[in-house]
């Protein structure tokens, strides 16, 4: 009985010696699914053919093309220029602002992140998964399914987040390529 109580402790001392600080094992103990807290969904239109006026041209096909948006006046300026936009389905741009405008974020602590995603065939299946740690960094995944035969006309795809200014960067993995995008 005494050897199994000792061994117990020093297997407990092993441990609470080999594990640090709080402080020092900060980026260890950011693992799993990002916390809404740090990182939120802003429900906007997913797929919509008015995102493609948000883009830089010359980003089209550019898996960095996203916008960052820091402060209430960068939020205002850029919701001034969907304005006189007419590309857009039906009431998107509406519910696009809106869910900008609605989304409750603090710029002293928080951004609005908008990716952009295009494909070249709306018959591509296209999902987002939620967004996961790694080394500080969150990490979204998007995953494609191309069927055998395509359709040929183009997808415009946006996702939307309010998210921490204390995260460094966004990572969107695509096919196994990563994209890391500064947030500021």
């Amino acid at each position: 009985m005494k050897t199994k109580h000792m061994l117990f402790l020093f297997i407990l001392s092993l441990s609470t010696a080999c594990s640090g600080t709080p402080e020092t094992n900060q980026m260890h103990t950011k693992s799993g699914l990002v916390s809404e807290s740090k990182m939120s969904s802003i429900a906007i239109p997913v797929r919509e053919h008015g995102y493609s006026r948000l883009q830089d041209p010359e980003k089209v096909f550019n898996k960095s093309n996203y916008t960052l948006l820091g402060n209430s006046q960068e939020l205002d300026n850029f919701l001034e220029t969907i304005e006189p936009q007419t590309a857009w389905n039906g009431d998107s741009k509406q519910l696009f602002a809106a869910a900008l405008k609605n989304a409750n974020v603090d710029f002293a602590n928080d951004n609005i992140f908008i990716y952009y995603h295009n494909e070249g065939s709306g018959s591509v299946r296209v999902t987002l998964s939620d967004p996961v740690w790694e080394n500080g960094n969150a990490v979204c995944n998007i995953k494609r399914k191309v069927p055998d035969m395509g359709t040929a006309d183009m997808a415009y795809y946006a996702y939307a987040y309010k998210i921490s200014k204390d995260i460094p960067e966004v990572i969107f993995v695509i096919d196994k390529k990563r994209y890391s995008l500064p947030n500021r």
